[in-house]
């Protein structure tokens, strides 16, 4: 990690700028508990386990609410009501009210929705009523589907989600999956929704298979960028993709880097030892072009030791990952190195995702809103990697949650302006129950894994303090 050669900011001046991290590095660790704000600190970072030590004697109602969060978070959900059943007593609760809801709704959904009823009219907003909505239509079948849609109208009508769809495209979304029966109407709400982002039109590929990331492309040939076809081959971008047991999607997520309008790249897929068809499905997609470069692992080590393993193989100027049952946006490439291309003080860019299921409705696990940064989507430069690598490894050995370890220690080396966020939904995610996210031993609905995940969150945060407190001194 390069050394600061500028003077430190102080305790104020971090907080003033949101750099939580930095501003509790410049404290012991016992300190960090020791005020209502430095509380909330902990709180916004995820470093849930000394709140929960601490506990909440019915001080300040901000040390309160950041103990809800973390008591919501580790699934300690019969403390966690009670706390707010005293919160919602103090008179100046409805201050932090809205933010509340938006973290309960990350863990404790239904919860998230009891506390709206609390908030006063001046708070209630609309994202309040599409959270409503949203957490009504999850789990909607065709047998109770005209029983959710009545009750939607409870909380939105027709003319709140269209008079409100400029401000909050996402509400189309909502009323695709409220609304929205048939291809037609679902593609009717998608296309509307692509133009708030200055994206193109999809199309169904088969009227006759299901609405979803399978079955979308563009609707017209996307041009190729001239940047990416310069004699000198400059500027590839390398595609890392681990694969275990992905046949399902594997030819459509690779088709969808080969079709990308940004031509000079090169597909680095890993095959995480799959015991299904995808090995077989990659080599047939590859035979047809050269730049898929395929590695098989004859054991099964996990995604991100996968990807430190890709990494040795990748030859491009920029290096992006992809998931295997995920589908790129045929300008995503473009629109992540441009900003690139055009600014070298940028050492990397993210995009967002949104989430579709088998059956056309989207998805987000907080509910509302549908379009959320996407985790695995940093492109970076390749010089980076000099101050990024830690004992060989870009990513840490783990199962599970190495990419927002890896967004935020570029965070702490290069600075947060160094990182730009494209705000568009260039990747088309399938919402399925065996993913990593929603598996029974991985994902985020387990209590045992959330809490898994929410460790290792806290471990990597306490090594990024600790790495800030070595270049101070």
């Amino acid at each position: 990690m390069p050394k600061f050669i500028f003077r430190i900011p102080t305790y104020y001046q971090q907080i003033q700028k949101r750099n939580f991290a930095q501003a509790l590095a410049l404290l012991p660790n016992y300190q960090w508990t020791s005020t209502s704000k430095r509380r909330w600190m902990c709180a916004r970072l995820g470093i849930y386990t000394p709140l929960l030590e601490a506990e909440w004697q019915g001080g300040s109602v901000r040390s309160g609410v950041a103990y809800v969060q973390a008591l919501s978070a580790y699934g300690k959900l019969e403390e966690c009501e009670k706390v707010i059943n005293r919160l919602i007593k103090r008179p100046n609760i409805s201050r932090y009210l809205p933010e509340l809801i938006r973290e309960l709704a990350k863990y404790n959904l239904p919860l998230a929705i009891k506390l709206i009823h609390t908030l006063p009219t001046t708070k209630f907003t609309i994202y309040h009523r599409a959270l409503q909505s949203a957490y009504l239509l999850q789990g909607t079948t065709k047998k109770n589907h005209l029983e959710k849609f009545f009750d939607c109208q409870k909380y939105m009508a027709h003319k709140d989600l269209v008079s409100n769809s400029i401000e909050y495209p996402d509400l189309l979304l909502l009323e695709s999956n409220w609304q929205a029966n048939t291809h037609t109407d679902k593609l009717y709400y998608l296309n509307n929704y692509q133009s708030h982002f200055d994206l193109p039109n999809y199309e169904v590929i088969d009227d006759n298979a299901a609405f979803n990331s399978l079955n979308l492309q563009v609707e017209n040939t996307i041009y190729t960028a001239p940047l990416s076809m310069n004699k000198e081959k400059q500027f590839k971008v390398s595609i890392l993709t681990t694969m275990y047991n992905a046949s399902q999607y594997i030819r459509s997520t690779l088709e969808s880097f080969l079709n990308q309008s940004w031509h000079n790249i090169e597909v680095i897929l890993i095959d995480d030892a799959s015991t299904d068809d995808s090995l077989n499905i990659a080599q047939e997609v590859a035979i047809k072009d050269t730049r898929i470069k395929i590695i098989h692992q004859e054991n099964n080590t996990g995604t991100f030791l996968a990807k430190n393993n890709g990494l040795k193989h990748a030859s491009g100027e920029f290096i992006i990952c992809h998931d295997s049952d995920d589908w790129a946006h045929p300008l995503k490439i473009e629109q992540q190195v441009m900003p690139l291309f055009l600014d070298q003080t940028l050492m990397a860019t993210t995009s967002d995702w949104i989430k579709i299921d088998n059956r056309g409705n989207y998805f987000a696990r907080a509910a509302f809103p549908y379009k959320q940064k996407n985790p695995a989507s940093l492109m970076f430069r390749r010089h980076t990697l000099k101050y990024m690598l830690q004992d060989d490894f870009l990513w840490q050995p783990v199962r599970t949650g190495a990419d927002s370890e890896l967004f935020e220690r570029f965070k702490l080396v290069f600075g947060n302006q160094s990182i730009r966020h494209i705000s568009k939904p260039l990747t088309l995610g399938a919402h399925r129950s065996d993913s990593l996210m929603n598996a029974k031993h991985t994902g985020t609905q387990s209590t045992d894994s959330r809490i898994q995940r929410l460790q290792y969150w806290e471990k990597w945060r306490l090594e990024h303090i600790e790495m800030l407190r070595r270049a101070h001194y």
